[in-house]
């Protein structure tokens, strides 16, 4: 064999011309070679059991777009959008012992779903090994760990005495949050894990501790501020469609989730709190009542009354945003209770809330 028919071999099997060639081959994982662990009744690392079958893992990214520019009809341009995994589904023949212990964990599960702990902790993840073989010299190959995962469904085939028979084999499925960057050492995205969730929070400013923790930031949120103009005339329109109060940044958040028993009953509690007015300071005899705004006719209501003072809040969205007002007050809430647990106890809730910067 010629050195130049030798480099082309060896570039064709992916070996650099000159390299090694009796260094051992790197193995390969074999698709009948896994083992799948998944927390028990003990919530321990230990197995549900011995699992023949695994599918669904599968990563996809949905960019958005194309985008419609104008100018440039040639060149498509996307954004990142969301990241999705498919359902895994586990796959055995029946045995006492397996199957009884899927059936016990899943009453487990049944019951979290119904006293309304719904998904106020997260689940223990599930892992799947990939090895190469099982003898000693074998490798492991790669490992997939998927967090706060949730079953879907199990089923078994349809019974039949007029089919021949069969091995009866049952199916595990689950959703899950996915597996990329899902360990603690994990390289960081954007600043954070693959997995953590920037939560949106609003307590007081002068009392931290007293807050309101949503199951996650809102998928957006909506900020507007208006202007009174003043015409030649004399005459004043608004710039804006909605005034709240003039000049004040005006803060809308709708479809805010509060999850679980616990934490729908505190911020809703929470909520209504900061709805109403703090206790004005007492009037000392002989002191005169403040003066009403300007523009305001005297002897009018609005000049009999006392400007209200509210908790001043603070927003946060798990990160600092330069944007975001400083101090806010809370203007309006809306509340639509979506779950209960069987004796009529709230265990989810979706809120709407309007803020206002609070100069």
């Amino acid at each position: 064999m010629t050195q130049q028919l030798r480099a082309n071999v060896a570039r064709a099997v992916g070996v650099r011309p000159g390299a090694d060639t009796k260094k051992p081959a790197e193995r390969y994982g074999m698709t009948m070679w896994f083992n799948v662990i998944v927390p028990d009744l003990d919530g321990g690392g230990t197995s549900l059991g011995l699992w023949s079958g695994c599918s669904g893992l599968e990563v996809n990214f949905t960019p958005e777009g194309p985008l419609d520019e104008g100018g440039n009809y040639d060149s498509p341009r996307y954004l990142p959008g969301r990241i999705t995994y498919k359902p895994l589904t586990l796959d055995r023949a029946m045995t006492v012992s397996g199957s009884t212990k899927v059936r016990q964990w899943l009453q487990r599960q049944a019951a979290e779903w119904r006293d309304g702990r719904g998904a106020e902790e997260d689940r223990p993840p599930i892992t799947i090994q990939l090895f190469s073989g099982l003898s000693p010299g074998d490798e492991l190959i790669h490992t997939w760990t998927l967090r706060n995962a949730i079953p879907v469904a199990w089923s078994v085939p349809t019974l039949s005495s007029g089919t021949g028979g069969g091995i009866a084999i049952e199916k595990l499925s689950f959703v899950h949050n996915g597996f990329l960057n899902a360990t603690q050492s994990g390289p960081r995205i954007g600043g954070h894990r693959t997995g953590e969730r920037a939560r949106l929070r609003i307590a007081e400013s002068t009392q931290p501790d007293a807050a309101v923790t949503f199951y996650c930031s809102p998928g957006k949120f909506t900020l507007s501020q208006a202007r009174q103009v003043k015409l030649k005339d004399g005459q004043s329109i608004n710039d804006g469609s909605k005034v709240v109060d003039d000049d004040a940044l005006s803060v809308t958040l709708n479809d805010l989730l509060l999850e679980g028993t616990r934490a729908v009953k505190a911020g809703i509690t929470t909520l209504k709190k900061w709805l109403q007015p703090l206790p004005g300071p007492p009037v000392s005899p002989g002191v005169p009542p403040a003066a009403p705004k300007e523009g305001t006719p005297p002897g009018s209501p609005e000049s009999k009354r006392a400007e209200a003072s509210f908790t001043p809040l603070t927003l946060s969205l798990g990160a600092t945003v330069a944007y975001l007002p400083a101090k806010v007050v809370l203007k309006s809430i809306t509340v639509n209770f979506t779950r209960f647990t069987p004796d009529g106890t709230p265990s989810r809730a979706t809120v709407s809330l309007v803020l206002q910067e609070k100069t």
